[in-house]
């Protein structure tokens, strides 16, 4: 028989750990079999030798997680194929396999004597695992969603556990029960919104308030009372007579007036806590989604009454701007199904997404649906039959954000890899990488006249970038904790950003707005670029001095 020499898959770096002292850095590397199975290896390298020690092979899934144990003699690897395995640092060899898990292993920790190793997964359990007998101790239940974050507290009688449910959990390792339970940092929507016409804004609180403020002069004009809880997400109609919101702490939805603060309705149907609602275009239906109970809702405005029910664990969702296409997705799905918004039948589903679901976005038109995933591609769909027209090479890490200019030429998107990236919808190229940030870059918001582009993300840092030039115009800071979410005012000269430091902060943005027209009188007026001195004195301050005159 003949056979055929098949070139090596290229492979990609995923994940990282050092051991405890530091001298050996584990790399797993991501790449793909000749039958199209993901895999994926483990390479230990010599930090100070600069040279690769042993190349762990043996799981035949992706590996999805690592951690070293505390005298750095054992590495355990968690992976897709629903195994972990140990192994001898020393030898490179594999000294067991765990199982028990029914999904990818996606958070493991060693307790600090090392006797014990705690294994998160998919199937929403915590898993412990007694390291010198090599046998299971207990399953922890209770999380609604899959566990991506394990710790130990110092004296290893705590450990903590942090899932896609947006709970943390801590469980008394003495009699493996839970000790308490709290909501995680936000949700999956934005905690602040601007009324269509731009002069109120709606924040939620953390004590269950959604708090209405006048634009202009930045001071109170209402508050909207019902929820007990951390509010996750607030929302106007498109006409701005509605407010929604949801909470952390409860499963309603309520629905208030807007001008005279009156609570309309408390939609109960949801069974845990609703992470995002949304509007439909005409402001007939509001739609409402918990990837805790797995449900995603469509509600009449006027009746107040449940409309549609769909079973889908959706962290993401959205309307085509003709209101006709609703789009529902999340990270714990590799797929986006497709629904008639007005006969609440399901249209087919966006297949073959690799990795989970970062974000997606309409196009202003509505024919195309764009999806950032796992695997840091970036791919454009044809709403009407569902087909995929293009997949942009992205980002090399996960893509986690995308946005649309309002015309519908450009797609930007922020990813894992620190940059937000500009694309030519047309051409499918890649028009520039916007460098800057330190961290995830978990955001990227477009301003209405499409001039402009905020980015947010780990680094704590608010960058604003010409759509045109690509060059930073400002770089804002004060958020003590990660950024998650940005939002233009209506008419471009202010954007609110939220973080996990449970502050909300506005910033005026008109002074760069104008920034392009001062840069041309500049040039036509003195025939020169401005000096330092005279950049200091005219620009706003965040911008770096340029050189902008030919």
């Amino acid at each position: 028989m003949n056979s055929k020499s098949t070139p090596a898959p290229r492979a990609s770096l995923h994940g990282l750990a050092f051991s405890p002292d530091g001298t050996i850095l584990a790399v797993t590397t991501l790449g793909f079999r000749v039958s199209e199975r993901q895999e994926s290896e483990v390479q230990l390298w010599d930090v100070v030798k600069r040279r690769r020690l042993a190349t762990l092979t043996g799981h035949t899934g992706q590996v999805t997680s690592l951690a070293f144990s505390p005298d750095g003699d054992t590495l355990a690897t968690g992976a897709s194929d629903a195994t972990t395995r140990l192994w001898d640092v020393r030898t490179g060899r594999s000294t067991a396999t765990l199982t028990g898990h029914s999904g990818s292993v996606f958070a493991l920790a060693f307790s600090p004597d090392g006797r014990i190793l705690a294994r998160g997964g998919e199937d929403r359990t915590v898993r412990l695992w007694d390291v010198r007998g090599r046998t299971a101790v207990t399953v922890l239940n209770g999380h609604a969603g899959l566990v991506d974050a394990l710790a130990f507290s110092p004296d290893g009688a705590t450990l903590a556990s942090g899932s896609e449910d947006a709970t943390v959990r801590l469980w008394d390792m003495r009699v493996g029960r839970p000790r308490a339970s709290f909501a995680g940092p936000g949700g999956s929507g934005s905690p602040a919104a601007y009324s269509p016409n731009g002069k109120t804004l709606a924040t939620g609180a953390g004590d269950g308030t959604v708090y209405l403020h006048d634009v202009r002069t930045r001071r109170p004009v209402g508050r909207l009372t019902g929820h007990t809880g951390e509010v996750n997400t607030v929302r106007f109609s498109p006409d701005g007579r509605f407010v929604a919101a949801s909470s952390n702490d409860d499963s309603s939805v309520f629905l208030w007036d807007a001008r005279s603060h009156r609570r309309l309705a408390r939609l109960e149907g949801h069974d845990r806590p609703v992470q995002r609602v949304l509007f439909s275009p005409d402001g007939e239906t509001l739609a409402t989604s918990s990837y805790i109970d797995r449900t995603t809702r469509l509600w009449s405005v006027r009746t107040h009454r449940q409309l549609a029910s769909f079973t889908s664990a959706s962290s993401l969702m959205a309307f085509s701007p003709d209101g006709t296409v609703f789009a529902t997705g999340g990270r714990e799905w590799s797929s986006v199904q497709l629904w008639n918004a007005r006969t609440h039948q399901r249209l087919g589903a966006l297949e073959g997404l690799s990795g989970m679901i970062g974000d997606f976005a309409f196009s202003p038109a509505g024919d195309l649906l764009a999806t950032a995933s796992g695997d840091g591609r970036l791919r454009l769909w044809d709403v009407r039959d569902r087909s995929l027209t293009a997949t942009f090479a992205g980002h090399p890490a996960s893509a986690q954000s995308v946005a649309f200019t309002p015309d519908g030429k450009t797609l930007a998107s922020g990813g894992r890899d620190a940059t937000a990236r500009l694309w030519d919808v047309r051409t499918h190229r890649r028009i520039a990488t916007l460098s800057g940030h330190t961290g995830i870059v978990w955001s990227v918001a477009v301003s209405p006249d499409g001039r402009s582009l905020a980015t947010v993300g780990n680094d704590r840092t608010v960058r604003l970038w010409d759509l045109e030039t690509h060059l930073q115009l400002a770089l804002f800071t004060g958020h003590t904790g990660v950024l998650r979410s940005a939002v233009f005012a209506p008419d471009g000269n202010t954007l609110t950003t939220g973080s996990d430091d449970e502050t909300i902060r506005l910033w005026d943005t008109a002074a760069f707005n104008d920034l392009a027209t001062l840069e041309d009188r500049a040039c036509a007026i003195a025939g020169r670029s401005m000096t330092e001195r005279e950049w200091r004195r005219y620009v706003p301050d965040g911008v770096g001095y340029q050189r902008i005159c030919p």
